[in-house]
């Protein structure tokens, strides 16, 4: 945020971000979703799991595999869980936001 000086016997007011900055960063995040969703779910995931669905009735499920791919009704198969998706979201909005504030800031100069 901004800090404009007012009166010199005042404290400074913040102003907030334009609208444009608003509506930069939810354009940022939404392509960061879908590049990072998409390397995820068709890249990095099948090189991580193994190809038979089936394969974790006969081995034992590693805590990593367990923590972002099998929820409660995944019945052994490897599926997202919620947790893979809110550190995917969470991610995406992360880079947003610091791509958004990269491009403000070069934009002023």
């Amino acid at each position: 945020m901004k800090e404009v000086s007012v009166d010199s016997n005042t404290n400074p007011v913040k102003t907030p971000p334009s609208l444009g900055y608003g509506i930069m960063v939810t354009f940022f995040c939404l392509v960061y979703l879908l590049a990072i969703g998409w390397l995820d779910f068709e890249v990095i995931t099948p090189l991580v799991l193994p190809s038979d669905p089936c394969y974790y009735h006969q081995h034992p499920i590693p805590f990593w595999v367990d923590w972002l791919y099998m929820n409660g009704a995944c019945n052994g198969h490897p599926e997202v869980s919620l947790t893979h998706l809110i550190l995917l979201i969470t991610l995406c909005i992360f880079a947003g936001i610091r791509t958004g504030k990269m491009v403000s800031r070069m934009s002023v100069k």
